[in-house]
């Protein structure tokens, strides 16, 4: 559905990255026991970095993997376990990116390095199962997939679906209405359409593209990570109510974005990045 647009903010520390799904190798066995891995690991960096060592912490954070801050005249550094056992020349790779200059060549190099032991050697994480809260306010969203599947899915679509988070009381000028999550096999539609005067057809036409992104996933097509091709854009129009709801949508705009009168007009007058799209 159509996204609303977010703004990337810089982490000052050595944030590295969310890995993504897919199948990891099992990590290496420990090169010493559990209760001295921090002390043998602190041991083999202290000599490779250029302030002193004063702790290492080993962590089963995955977002950041790695992380140094000052402690007394050196480093606290926290880093995830799987580099307990690491090579001699991965352990340099570390010292490089945290003594490196950020967005030098040599901190982008081990940079890499890191990303790729973690990728190879960090054990998987335990999925969560979601929760699932279908039925609102005023809609209930199982019946409206049910309707949907059968209809244009032959019924033999298996999709979770539920209502998004609560919405935060500032909103833009644009607004993700649905999202299909290919991980947890779950579709989440916006809080912010159920309401009353949203009409079931409109519900229905989100919740129809969504399902679709689940029997037709990106593809990727001149180097680019394609979402909606022609046959994506064939199907989604061949739903019977596609024009109807796009044209609610962009009628209703205001409604959807500032439901309590407060917000400001969309400066075109369009439905901007909101319609039964992604």
């Amino acid at each position: 559905m159509a996204r609303r647009q977010q703004r990337a903010t810089a982490e000052e520390q050595l944030w590295l990255f969310a890995p993504g799904p897919g199948p990891r190798a099992a990590p290496p066995a420990p090169a010493a026991e559990p209760a001295a891995a921090p002390a043998a690991l602190a041991r083999r960096l202290a000599p490779l970095l250029r302030r002193p060592l004063e702790a290492v912490i080993l962590t089963d954070n995955r977002s950041s993997i790695l992380s140094a801050r000052p402690q007394g005249d050196g480093l606290r550094l926290r880093i995830h376990r799987c580099f307990a056992g690491a090579s001699d020349e991965l352990l340099r790779q570390v010292a490089v990116l945290v003594d490196s200059r950020p967005g030098s060549a040599a901190r982008r190099a081990a940079l890499a390095a890191v990303r790729a032991h973690f990728e190879r050697h960090a054990p998987a994480a335990p999925r969560r199962r979601p929760r699932l809260e279908p039925v609102g306010a005023y809609h209930h969203l199982e019946p409206i997939r049910d309707d949907v599947n059968r209809s244009f899915f032959g019924g033999r679509l298996e999709v979770g679906i539920t209502w998004g988070r609560r919405p935060s009381r500032r909103r833009g000028t644009s607004i993700q209405l649905g999202s299909y999550d290919p991980r947890a096999n779950v579709v989440r539609v916006h809080r912010a359409l159920d309401r009353p005067e949203v009409p079931r057809y409109v519900i229905a036409a989100v919740v129809h593209h969504e399902m679709l992104h689940a029997v037709l996933p990106p593809r990727r097509r001149g180097g680019r990570r394609q979402l909606h091709g022609p046959e994506f854009r064939r199907r989604e129009r061949a739903f019977p109510d596609f024009e109807r709801a796009e044209a609610w949508l962009e009628a209703n705009l205001e409604l959807l974005l500032h439901p309590r009168g407060r917000g400001r007009k969309n400066r075109r007058g369009r439905i901007g990045r909101c319609s039964p799209r992604c």
